[in-house]
């Protein structure tokens, strides 16, 4: 009877995996190979880490992920780590587990470069094996996903409001500015635009605010999928984690800066 193998494929995806994440997998890898040997299978394990410069690490000992290993002194951003277990008579690959873990964006096309494949010609061990892995990444500290859709969905209103903040604020610099000027100074050049009329000018003002605000909100919002990637892998030295420690300005300068900024200006304007 011809032998049939079943493959299934487990994907996942606003997750954030760090150093004690990688180890859970890898033991895991480790474990079940360990009880396939008993069955007289032969088993090659494999782990691969790519770091953010270029360099690669390859080693069959799940002690890549220790931390004096060379391979966790820059930032990683892409894991590749397998199981393959062959009989040792007929020499046929009867079951095998591939993970492929890529640092991503919000982007869906790129969702799968992060998946658990595994396949073998018992299809109660295949599935067993998916309910494992599915319950570890259920325990995989989870990427913020709200601040994402919020700033998806929302993007016009954030972008309308940083554009506003801007013009309100250079609206208070140029009178101040022209304060500051000497009374003799002739601005009679600048009367051209009061001759423009009024209503023209407030279409082409309200026109102007709402396409820096359009491409303002959309900046902002390809900026958070950056800061806040799909699959964020936080392995490395604390101060190469780009995105978490961006994270940790943004937040520091957001409670520091532009909240007193955007109350100041709620307040001028109520009053």
């Amino acid at each position: 009877m011809t032998s049939l193998r079943e493959t299934r494929r487990l994907d996942f995806t606003d997750k954030i995996i760090g150093i004690i994440e990688l180890r859970k997998l890898a033991n895991t890898l480790v474990i079940e190979a360990q009880k396939v040997e008993e069955d007289n299978l032969r088993t090659a394990l494999e782990f691969k880490v790519r770091s953010a410069e270029g360099a690669f690490y390859e080693s069959n000992h799940a002690s890549i992920f220790d931390n004096d290993s060379n391979a966790l002194l820059s930032r990683v951003n892409n894991v590749k780590m397998s199981l393959d277990a062959v009989n040792k008579e007929s020499f046929e690959r009867e079951m095998s587990i591939r993970i492929e873990i890529n640092e991503t964006t919000s982007n869906p096309l790129i969702y799968y470069s992060n998946r658990i494949v595994v396949s073998g010609l018992r299809s109660t061990w295949v599935n067993g094996q998916i309910n494992i892995f599915e319950q570890i990444l259920r325990a995989f500290p989870p990427q913020a996903r709200f601040i994402k859709l919020l700033f998806g969905r929302f993007s016009f209103v954030a972008g309308a409001i940083v554009v506003a903040s801007v013009y309100y604020l250079g609206f208070i610099i140029l009178n101040w500015l022209f304060s500051l000027l000497p009374s003799s100074i002739d601005l009679s050049s600048l009367s051209f635009i009061l001759s423009v009329p009024k209503v023209v000018r407030d279409v082409l003002y309200f026109a102007a605010f709402l396409f820096n605000a359009q491409v303002t909100g959309k900046l902002i919002s390809l900026r958070v999928n950056d800061l806040w990637p799909s699959v964020e892998l936080q392995v490395g030295p604390d101060h190469l984690l780009i995105q978490k420690q961006r994270r940790a300005f943004l937040v520091k300068f957001g409670a520091s800066v532009l909240l007193p900024v955007v109350f100041l200006i709620i307040e001028l304007l109520l009053s």
